[in-house]
């Protein structure tokens, strides 16, 4: 082979090479598009996220938290004392009344039932205990003492408490005497203690027919309910 042929050679390998070359970014721009491909399934997820807040929002929303603080409380009292012996020489009293009679109730106070019995109750509605937490029987501070002004003493409680006292009915249950003659001042005198009106108190007496310890003559017993608001 002569110098001619082979330069003729070489020429015509220098030609081919850019035809391989130029084929390659053939290959490299069919990338984007796979690039490309990949992209569609982007907006298919993000459809799907959007849906989820509408499964959320399908949910029974929660119910709101009720009110903790009661606007109005019912209380109950029960009291019941027996009656001391006639040489004891014991006042009967009910009501804050001094009510004329032969014996008297026994008691570390006065024995005042009917008191004892409201006190109690506004005390079990204000959920503050009883009256021989507040006023036990062992302290000598209430040796004889008069149970209006311990009903004073309830009714600053329950005023530092947030309460005022919606209404008051009561019983006294008592064989004797006869008690109905007094009704109206013992209202009056729980009433008056209490800063309340006389409608918001109500006084009852009855009898067992002589059934039970209060029909046989040996105590009375007092029922009271009543009835809280809040201020």
């Amino acid at each position: 082979m002569n110098s001619q042929s082979m330069l003729q050679m070489q020429q015509a390998r220098a030609q081919g090479q850019p035809a391989a070359l130029q084929s390659q970014p053939a290959a490299s721009q069919s990338q984007p598009a796979a690039a490309q491909g990949q992209s569609v399934s982007a907006p298919s997820q993000a459809a799907a996220l959007q849906s989820q807040p509408a499964a959320s929002q399908s949910q029974p929303a929660a119910e709101p938290d009720r009110p903790t603080t009661i606007p109005q409380r019912v209380g109950l009292g029960y009291d019941v004392h027996a009656f001391a012996a006639v040489e004891d020489n014991r006042k009967l009293i009910l009501g804050g009344v001094h009510i004329p009679y032969e014996r008297g109730l026994l008691a570390h106070s006065d024995a005042d039932v009917l008191v004892h019995a409201i006190m109690d109750a506004l005390l079990g509605a204000a959920r503050e205990g009883d009256i021989g937490a507040h006023f036990p029987d062992s302290d000598p501070a209430y040796k004889d003492a008069d149970s209006l002004m311990l009903l004073e003493n309830v009714r600053r409680l329950l005023h530092e408490k947030g309460w005022q006292i919606l209404d008051i009915d009561s019983v006294i249950i008592a064989q004797a005497p006869r008690l109905s003659p007094y009704r109206d001042l013992m209202r009056a005198h729980i009433a008056e203690t209490l800063g309340i009106d006389t409608s918001q108190v109500g006084v009852k007496a009855t009898t067992t027919e002589y059934l039970g310890f209060e029909g046989r003559g040996e105590g009375i017993a007092a029922q009271a309910v009543v009835m809280l608001g809040r201020r």
